[in-house]
C-alpha cells in the first residue's frame, strides 16, 4: 500500500519533475483558489497546456482539469449553518478545487437526511499524491496536520464522511502504516 520502493530510491535525490506537479498538487491548487479565473486562462493555450503536461507526466491526448470558478470551501462558507445531528464533510482537494459540484450535493443529501454539515476549519488532505509519488515525508507532515484538524471531531464521535474513495482508502489504511504511534491514526 504505502509506496516504499520509490521512497527508498528518491530520498535525498532530485525527483522527476511529475513528482513535485502531481504530488504537490493540492499545493499548487490552494495557490491557484486565489486565482481561479487567471489559472485556467494561463493553461488554456496548446504550448503551455504541453509543458504542463510534459512536466506533469500526463498523456498529451488528455485534457487537463479545469479549476472550478467558486471551490467548494468558498461555496460553503457563503451558506447558512443548518441544525441536526453533526456530521464532519471531508472535502478532499479535487471536491475543493476541482469538482465542488459533488461536495455541494453530497450536503444536499446528508442535510436532507436530519445532519448538520461541518468542514474542518482548514483545508485537509490524505497525502495520497505524495503517497503514490514516494514523497512518504511529507505524506506523514500532511496526515498529521489532517488530524490535527480532524481531532475535534474524532474527540466527539462525530461521523466523518468521505467523498472521494481513494482520499478515504487512505484514511481507513495507509494512515496507521504510516503514522503506527499516532492513536488518532487508527
Amino acid at each position: 500500500p504505502v509506496n516504499l520502493p520509490m521512497y527508498r530510491r528518491y530520498r535525498g535525490r532530485p525527483r522527476p519533475p511529475a513528482h513535485y506537479a502531481l504530488g504537490w498538487l493540492p499545493r499548487w491548487a490552494a495557490l491557484a483558489a486565489g486565482a481561479l479565473a487567471l489559472a485556467n486562462a494561463a493553461l488554456r493555450p496548446a504550448v503551455l497546456a504541453g509543458l504542463a503536461k510534459r512536466l506533469g507526466g500526463i498523456d498529451a491526448r488528455r485534457p487537463l482539469p479545469r479549476f472550478a470558478p467558486v471551490t467548494f470551501r468558498q461555496w460553503f462558507g457563503r451558506r447558512p449553518a443548518r441544525g441536526g445531528s453533526p456530521v464532519l464533510l471531508w472535502v478532499d482537494t479535487f471536491t475543493d478545487h476541482f469538482t465542488p459540484e459533488v461536495g455541494q450535493a453530497a450536503v444536499r443529501v446528508l442535510e436532507a437526511a436530519g445532519y448538520s454539515v461541518q468542514v474542518t476549519g482548514r483545508p485537509v488532505c490524505c497525502g495520497l499524491t505524495w503517497i503514490s509519488t514516494g514523497q512518504l515525508d511529507a505524506a506523514r507532515r500532511q496526515l498529521r496536520r489532517t488530524l490535527r484538524a480532524l481531532d475535534p471531531a474524532l474527540r466527539a464521535g462525530t461521523p466523518i464522511v468521505g467523498l472521494e474513495p481513494s482520499c478515504t482508502a487512505v484514511l481507513r489504511g495507509d494512515i496507521t502504516e504510516l503514522l503506527p504511534d499516532d492513536p488518532r491514526a487508527a
